[in-house]
């Protein structure tokens, strides 16, 4: 039989998991967030509670840090200043709550332009933005001293989210900079000053820039594509010094547009007859 406790217990724990969904879902409202941040939210609020101190579960700032790190997987914008007064902590606190509970979830994973790329659909500006912030990197490498660059830190998602929004407006791709902003993990401010920075590191020549890129691609494609030569056994009727070769194509392309080419075929026995040659001959010299 249970005993009564147990059940009061549990109910107990029900209600006060049920009133925390209930204000992780409230301040999603009032920040006027999409159901799927709430949903990541609630989910980041569960496992934080598993992890976190009995002092910090019952911490507004606890619910406001999974609903800011659940913007921040999903690049939705959020006003941060706004997460950090409701949370009534300081900014520094804040941002020691907001740390620590990332470092428990374990949702800390650096964010580069490639994995921006991908959560925006952009891929287009990649190749750009890499370039922008490669001659950022280098401009600060030359400006700024070894403690004033450990303290900029470019390892942080504002750089590479700054960078690909500026070359997307350079090519003239469509984007929302308030997800830009929100996935920078930054205020619009300093979010916009990197901007600002950032834009005077793009290629003046856009045009040029995108023709070196497509230029470049055509020449690893052409590098890719060029013939490796293949000893093969040749009809000794026809030149005796001929030596055929088979480029690196595609052999099922090949069969496909002529089902009567062996050549493929010829190959795997001229490299299976090798191998067991060669097995052969170590065999008689051991």
């Amino acid at each position: 039989m249970t005993p009564v406790n147990a059940v009061t217990t549990g109910k107990d724990h029900q209600s006060l998991e049920k009133l925390k969904m209930n204000q992780v879902r409230s301040y999603s409202r009032r920040l006027k967030l999409p159901g799927a941040v709430t949903e990541q939210a609630e989910e980041y609020h569960r496992l934080a509670e598993v992890k976190c101190s009995s002092s910090l579960r019952t911490e507004p700032s606890l619910t406001l840090v999974c609903i800011d790190l659940a913007c921040v997987k999903l690049g939705e914008p959020v006003n941060k200043k706004q997460l950090q007064c409701l949370s009534g902590q300081q900014p520094r606190g804040y941002l020691s709550t907001y740390q620590l509970v990332e470092k428990l979830l374990n949702v800390a994973g650096q964010v580069g332009v490639k994995e921006l790329a991908m959560r925006f659909g952009n891929f287009e500006g990649e190749a750009l933005a890499d370039e922008i912030l490669k001659r950022y990197r280098e401009r600060i490498d030359g400006k700024y001293t070894a403690a004033q660059k450990e303290a900029l830190d470019l390892t942080k998602p504002l750089y590479p989210a700054a960078a690909l929004y500026c070359a997307c407006k350079l090519l003239k791709i469509h984007c929302n900079k308030s997800k830009y902003q929100g996935a920078s993990q930054s205020t619009r401010a300093m979010f916009l000053n990197v901007l600002e920075e950032i834009n005077q590191c793009a290629p003046k020549d856009i045009d040029a820039f995108k023709q070196g890129k497509k230029s470049k691609a055509i020449t690893i494609s052409k590098v890719k594509d060029t013939e490796t030569t293949i000893d093969m056994p040749v009809d000794h009727n026809s030149k005796p010094s001929v030596t055929k070769h088979i480029g690196r194509e595609s052999f099922h392309s090949r069969i496909q547009s002529d089902p009567t080419d062996d050549t493929y075929l010829k190959w795997k026995d001229a490299i299976l007859r090798e191998a067991k040659k060669q097995l052969t001959d170590q065999t008689l010299n051991s």
